[in-house]
């Protein structure tokens, strides 16, 4: 077992890059966002928020657009460039 102690610490050491190196942090994506990366303009989103405020339900049509929206926005998990390839 002494095998996994010793890659275990070395898996914990930082690499050392040659040349320039750049970090970037990169977060995912809220469903709003998402939304707007795929052509929906701020009209949807004021929508839900309508009825989510009013308790009010979407109809059969919205419904279903919605949850495929969001089932794709699941599915993608929300990162940028997965989302911009899709």
């Amino acid at each position: 077992m002494q095998w996994l102690t010793d890659w275990c610490e070395l898996s914990q050491a930082e690499s050392i890059s040659v040349g320039y190196k750049t970090e970037y942090e990169m977060y995912f994506m809220g469903f709003e966002e998402f939304l707007w990366a795929a052509g929906y303009d701020d009209s949807l989103k004021d929508e839900m928020l309508s009825h989510m405020l009013t308790t009010r339900p979407f109809d059969e049509t919205q419904d279903s657009i919605l949850n495929s929206l969001f089932l794709d926005y699941i599915i993608l998990g929300g990162m940028p460039e997965v989302i911009l390839i899709f």
